[in-house]
């Protein structure tokens, strides 16, 4: 039988760490990849390759976080129906955010690709 937790009954400080569980795990996930880059390249390549991931991290940071605030909005308002016990409201803002999502990443992922080029020539890194 699965439990159902609910965020308006209860101690709020115990609710509020509860939800926020998630969120700093995924920084903290976030954290290690960038020094896992680092770790890596660091030892395999040289220090220019190194400059160049470290100076990536910013933007990988500002990606992922925009992502996480289109996150944040969805689970407000999925709380919303799900106070309001609109199943229908729901399924819809869930199915609304996967394609909302999925589109921005996508969007997300073509701008880089196709900018990579002149970014790198900006930077006069391209080889």
């Amino acid at each position: 039988m699965m439990r159902v937790r609910s965020l308006t009954e209860g101690s709020l400080s115990r609710g509020i760490l509860l939800f926020s569980l998630p969120l700093m795990a995924s920084n903290l996930l976030q954290v290690l990849f960038n020094m896992a880059d680092v770790a890596v390249v660091g030892q395999f390549a040289g220090s220019r390759a190194l400059g160049s991931v470290g100076s990536t991290v910013t933007l990988v940071t500002l990606f992922t976080g925009f992502l996480m605030g289109i996150g944040s909005g969805v689970n407000v308002l999925t709380a919303r129906y799900i106070g309001a016990k609109d199943n229908r409201g729901v399924r819809d803002t869930v199915h609304t955010a996967l394609l909302l999502c999925f589109t921005a990443g996508m969007l997300i992922l073509t701008g880089g690709v196709l900018s990579t080029r002149a970014l790198l020539e900006l930077l006069g890194q391209y080889l």
